[in-house]
């Protein structure tokens, strides 16, 4: 279990997270987390790449992921 950190943490963890999971799918599954931007220190953005197919579609939004701090 993850005890927390500071927002670029949580953002590696995130990011470990997704890819272990998506590997379980496909091997060649690459996880996209997006902390940046407009984004910074509020959530995370999440997607999957598989080849040039990337999910979901470009010009969707990322599926947001928020982390409540205790």
């Amino acid at each position: 279990m993850f005890s927390g950190g500071d927002y670029g943490e949580v953002a590696r963890w995130l990011a470990n997270f997704v890819t272990s999971h998506a590997k379980r799918e496909s091997p060649r599954v690459e996880a996209v987390v997006d902390a940046e931007g407009g984004r910074e220190n509020r959530s995370y953005g999440v997607g999957l790449r598989l080849g040039a197919r990337v999910l979901p579609p470009p010009g969707a939004p990322l599926v947001p992921v928020t982390i409540r701090r205790p």
